[in-house]
């Protein structure tokens, strides 16, 4: 996604409109954490519930799977374009493997 603005909430409630809300975003997701059993394909459900209860109880995400990987801004004074880049934070990277994981393609 690329913001025109900083708007606050604008990429997460434009996401929500299409359908697609950010994930583990409470105010419009509303949920706050996504489990391992809740990322499994129904078909790649384990039968044993005590797997099942393992699964559930394993948090892969605890907040907004929202994440600047690059920001461009102007320098408030001298008007300098400045980039700044970040990696992907490891519990969004964690949830990624978790999701290829089980994918079903």
């Amino acid at each position: 996604l690329r913001p025109k603005t900083g708007r606050q909430h604008q990429i997460r409630l434009h996401l929500t409109h299409i359908g697609f809300p950010v994930l583990c975003d409470r105010l419009y997701g509303h949920r706050g954490k996504i489990s391992e059993l809740e990322l499994l394909p129904r078909d790649k459900m384990p039968h044993d519930t005590e797997m099942q209860s393992e699964l559930a109880n394993r948090s892969v995400l605890g907040r907004q799977a929202l994440h600047a990987h690059r920001l461009t801004i102007a320098h408030p004074v001298t008007g300098e374009r400045l980039q700044f880049e970040a990696a992907l934070p490891e519990d969004i990277n964690r949830t990624l493997v978790t999701l290829r994981k089980w994918r079903t393609t």
